[in-house]
């Protein structure tokens, strides 16, 4: 069980670290795309999203049902 606590603290594993990957590659991201790919719901999918937009990682570009997200 220590094991699967030390996998989710690890940076490689953590949904923001995935996401931030999906954007480099893909050049944007949706909120429902980080839910599909991480298997969260909607809320946790925006505050994580929010999160990276604070910290300058991401820029949202649109608005509404058109925002994606982008590398700052």
């Amino acid at each position: 069980m220590a094991s699967a606590v030390l996998c989710l603290r690890a940076p490689l594993y953590s949904p923001a670290y995935t996401a931030a990957e999906y954007v480099e590659e893909n050049g944007n991201i949706t909120r429902q795309s980080v839910e599909e790919m991480l298997e969260i719901g909607t809320t946790r999918a925006y505050r994580l999203l929010k999160e990276l937009c604070e910290e300058g990682k991401l820029q949202t570009k649109g608005s509404g049902k058109g925002v994606c997200y982008t590398l700052k």
